[in-house]
């Protein structure tokens, strides 16, 4: 798998438990680190655009449980 495919693999909301992304991420460490980084600071970016738009807390703790809705690799990260 490339390092592309695994983080794919490893955003998909499955039933299943993505053992061989897992496997293919622990064999290719280095080039998966800087994507894992880069996916952490585009959440806490969209964090702090929520935090910006929110008027009330009520609306920033919806809008970043929706946004945490969404799978993400940082989960096995």
């Amino acid at each position: 798998m490339t390092p592309e495919q695994i983080f794919k693999a490893l955003s998909r909301n499955d039933d299943e438990f993505p053992e061989a992304a897992l496997q293919a991420a622990l064999q290719q460490r280095d080039a998966l680190a800087p994507m894992f980084e880069a996916e952490a600071e585009r959440l806490m970016k969209q964090f702090d655009e929520i935090m910006d738009k929110s008027k009330t807390e009520k609306q920033y703790a919806a809008a970043g449980e929706k946004l945490m809705r969404t799978p993400s690799p940082l989960f096995y990260g």
